[in-house]
């Protein structure tokens, strides 16, 4: 009886220990598999998270580039157009400066005695700060045309230089310093180009 007591106990041991071996092999075994999935698990979300911050690297180094671009070109045609602001107050300065009297008033001369051969009446506007000094020497040069087929009329809103034209005639021309400044920045402005290179492909 008391081996049988015995053997029960350590029989109880036994199945006590291998049951609690097979839980605990369960219960590591449940929780590798489950550590795995975490892991796997892990592992996707950090290769979507990765995937989309190179997207969104992506997408964020192409608008920058865009917006460098941008700003670059935006740079040219304001540098560009600064140049051609100064280009043109240059040319027109140039021109007034060759606009004197005596230059203006053999430019009239050449004009009146063209346009007097039709025995048309012909007007030239003058700039008030330069008439008097004007008429001088166009009364000294033309003086027996003066108020019969030439009248000449000041105006304060003409720059350097004059307008001239036949009265009840479809001839006029402008010559005053900021007309021939655009003409001729219109004529240059292909070479002009051609020079400051700020149109090109970026």
């Amino acid at each position: 009886m008391q081996f049988e007591v015995k053997d029960l106990i350590n029989k109880i041991k036994k199945d006590g220990l291998e049951e609690a071996e097979k839980l605990a092999n369960e219960i590591l075994f449940n929780a590798r598999k489950d550590a795995e999935a975490i892991i796997l698990k892990a592992q996707s979300e950090a290769e979507k998270l990765k995937i989309q911050a190179e997207k969104e690297a992506s997408e964020y180094k192409r608008h920058s580039l865009k917006a460098s671009r941008q700003a670059v070109r935006d740079l040219i045609i304001a540098t560009e157009m600064n140049i051609k602001s100064l280009f043109k107050t240059a040319l027109k300065e140039s021109i007034s400066n060759v606009y004197d009297d005596n230059f203006l008033a053999e430019l009239i001369i050449r004009v009146v005695d063209v346009w007097s051969k039709n025995d048309n009446i012909i007007d030239i506007m003058i700039n008030e700060s330069a008439f008097s000094s004007l008429l001088s020497i166009l009364r000294a040069r033309i003086g027996d045309k003066l108020g019969s087929a030439v009248e000449i009329k000041p105006f304060e809103t003409i720059g350097k230089g004059f307008k001239i034209q036949q009265r009840d005639g479809n001839l006029y021309y402008d010559f005053t310093s900021e007309t021939i400044a655009d003409i001729l920045f219109e004529y240059l402005n292909p070479r002009f180009k051609e020079i400051i290179k700020l149109d090109q492909e970026i």
